[in-house]
């Protein structure tokens, strides 16, 4: 078995190309953001299975640590449902804002009931936040975008999510199908594969933590 690897520009391409069958499986996307559009788009996918966390982190080219944010301060996130709700509780879990509990895993802007600091939010699309960088204070960053232009998420994050904290599940990445291949050995081998002890190791070995194998 041969893999072909296909790159997308955006989050939103790899589950439309996966039901329209121009791919056979894709790899980037979070549970949570997965449950979510293929509710919103009536796709016909599934989820595989796991395969990392990839945390979530604040970034700067202003400040080293978050306690120097000024009152006032932009900060930008995601403009997604999932990924800005993600980036929102890890604001919450910085100490920066206070969320309405009644959220749940997709909080938006409107449900901050406490704001210290009057930090002003900017909401753009993830794959953007890296250029716009220099124009916010700080900025919440997805693993995978940040690694892409050029950041160590353990090295060069200001604040990062505790891996261990229990409400990251939904955030666990995971391989998605179209339901009616799911059961094609070749789509099982590949998921067979990747959950290994061996593949566990090289992630490990490889991301030293900035991305955890979950299986």
């Amino acid at each position: 078995m041969e893999l072909k690897f296909i790159n997308f520009a955006d989050y939103i391409r790899p589950n439309l190309a996966l039901q329209e069958k121009e791919i056979d499986i894709n790899a980037f996307q979070t549970e949570i953001y997965f449950d979510n559009f293929k509710k919103e788009h009536k796709l016909s996918i599934v989820n595989l299975g796991y395969t990392v966390l990839a945390p979530m982190g604040i970034y700067s080219k202003k400040i080293t640590d978050l306690s120097a944010l000024k009152d006032g301060a932009t900060v930008a996130i995601p403009n997604d449902s999932s990924n800005g709700g993600r980036a929102l509780l890890l604001l919450q879990d910085a100490g920066l804002v206070t969320l309405n509990k009644e959220a749940g895993a997709f909080p938006r802007v409107k449900d901050i009931v406490a704001n210290p600091k009057g930090i002003k939010i900017v909401e753009l699309v993830a794959t953007q936040i890296p250029r716009s960088i220099e124009d916010v204070d700080v900025a919440a960053i997805n693993n995978g975008v940040a690694v892409q232009a050029g950041y160590s998420p353990l090295q060069d994050s200001i604040f990062i999510e505790d891996f261990k904290n229990e409400r990251l599940k939904p955030y666990f990445n995971i391989i998605a199908a179209r339901e009616d291949n799911q059961n094609n050995p070749e789509i099982k081998r590949v998921l067979e594969i990747y959950q290994t002890a061996e593949n566990k190791k090289i992630i490990d070995d490889y991301y030293k933590g900035s991305s955890i194998a979950v299986f």
